[in-house]
């Protein structure tokens, strides 16, 4: 694939977003028949229903003590009906959780019929076979309390690799998941001194399977982004910058705008 074709499909999948965004019927949002016949992700992710959720109800509790919890909660339960009837019957908010006031609730929300979670993904699941979800609330509820400290503490050293090293390490919470949980808390004051949102991530499903495309390998995935990103200016270095710019051009300017925007050429390989 060439840088050309690259951003060619980003603005065709951004005005996708917005057409749908503005009302247009489903048949107007865009004539191409792979996007038409496909699901693809959001260009980018504070997009996502999800994200939008986190980002207006919660993302801003960050000064909770338990806010690494509750994020953690959150993106674990996927679901913002289910989250929005949490916040509002107070079960959680600034306060500290109580896992067995929390569980207690959700047992009763599932008897009226709620549905309490729908798992991303590649997301948080118990590790043991047939462990019902009310069992495993408390549980991962406390093991994220009883971890919080040493997560913060890392978070407060700035070190990328070392903060998703250490929230890889709660139990049932794979890189996928991880990498969720701390993009949530980037966006917020408690990681503002590092550049975790914009110059680092963990490699997804989807992001394997477009490196080894191009490569062969997803084997030092970071240095291989590092590659993709090689010689574009410094001013556009990071990657939610490239994307805020590409969705920005996009809705006013010419794919040759874009490309010379971003200092490359169409025949570079992405």
């Amino acid at each position: 694939m060439n840088i050309e074709a690259f951003y060619k499909f980003v603005k065709a999948r951004e005005q996708v977003r917005l057409n749908r965004a503005a009302g247009l019927p489903r048949e107007s949002w865009t004539d191409d028949p792979i996007l038409s016949t496909y699901k693809f992700c959001n260009i980018d992710r504070e997009h996502d229903a999800g994200t939008v959720f986190n980002r207006e109800h919660i993302r801003p509790l960050y000064d909770s003590p338990d806010y690494i919890t509750i994020a953690r909660l959150a993106r674990t339960i996927n679901r913002p009906d289910t989250l929005k009837a949490m916040l509002d019957d107070g079960i959680i908010g600034s306060a500290k959780l109580c896992p067995k006031d929390l569980r207690d609730w959700t047992a009763e929300y599932k008897a009226q019929g709620g549905k309490v979670w729908k798992p991303a993904y590649k997301s948080g699941r118990p590790a043991v076979a047939g462990t019902t979800f009310l069992v495993w609330l408390p549980v991962f509820i406390q093991t994220t309390q009883d971890m919080t400290p040493e997560l913060m503490q890392t978070i407060e050293l700035g070190d990328n690799v070392e903060i998703l090293s250490a929230f890889e390490r709660l139990p049932d919470v794979g890189s996928f998941l991880a990498n969720q949980i701390i993009m949530d808390i980037a966006h917020t004051p408690l990681m503002s001194h590092t550049d975790y949102k914009d110059n680092f991530t963990s490699i997804g499903p989807g992001s394997k399977r477009g490196l080894e495309k191009v490569y062969g390998s997803s084997e030092n995935y970071m240095d291989k982004f590092a590659e993709l990103r090689a010689g574009l200016p410094e001013e556009v270095s990071s990657l939610s910058y490239i994307m805020s710019k590409t969705v920005c051009v996009s809705l006013t300017s010419t794919l040759d705008e874009l490309i010379h925007l971003l200092h490359t050429t169409s025949t570079r390989a992405v």
